[in-house]
């Protein structure tokens, strides 16, 4: 969707079909239609019309205040992001999370990490550098706010299948 003078108020369906294989195992609200959902729509942003509501289940997660990775919400209470994140600390009351935020920096609601759980066997940027967030409260559905679907335990991804990959992070190696 590219936003223009007659796409104010437009919503859309998801870009991607579910990555989800089974049943999608959430039910919830009005606002709630299941993992994986946009709800895409235009908005005036420091004086541009942009697009909201593209990544739903992005996050931004924060040290001390300060922005150092993104995430994605998997549940009511848990953030998958990676593990080398957390290189700098492992103690959840440095970090917080900020849900609903569509560009940096802005503001969303802010939400605080009780415990990190980071793959046992990481050990560098390349292989399991995965980790959870558990949040102190839950994240409540929204237009703006929704989870990711994962994949069953059974999916298998094939070469040349089309994927998004989302984040605030740097897009290539700097030097």
């Amino acid at each position: 969707m590219a936003c223009g003078l007659g796409d104010l108020q437009g919503l859309l369906t998801s870009p991607l079909p579910s990555a989800r294989l089974d049943n999608q195992p959430y039910i919830e609200g009005p606002w709630f239609q299941g993992c994986g959902q946009t709800n895409i729509s235009c908005r005036m942003v420091k004086g541009k019309l942009v697009e909201v509501g593209k990544w739903p289940w992005q996050v931004s997660i924060l040290l001390l205040g300060t922005y150092i990775c993104s995430g994605s919400l998997i549940h009511h209470r848990w953030v998958l992001t990676a593990a080398h994140c957390f290189q700098r600390s492992k103690d959840p009351s440095q970090y917080s999370v900020m849900v609903g935020v569509h560009q940096l920096p802005e503001n969303g609601t802010q939400l605080l990490v009780t415990h990190i759980m980071i793959h046992e066997d990481f050990n560098n940027f390349m292989s399991r550098n995965i980790a959870l967030l558990k949040l102190k409260n839950f994240v409540s559905w929204t237009p703006l706010i929704q989870p990711v679907c994962l994949p069953n335990t059974k999916f298998r991804s094939s070469i040349g299948n089309m994927c998004w990959v989302i984040g605030w992070g740097d897009t290539g190696q700097k030097g």
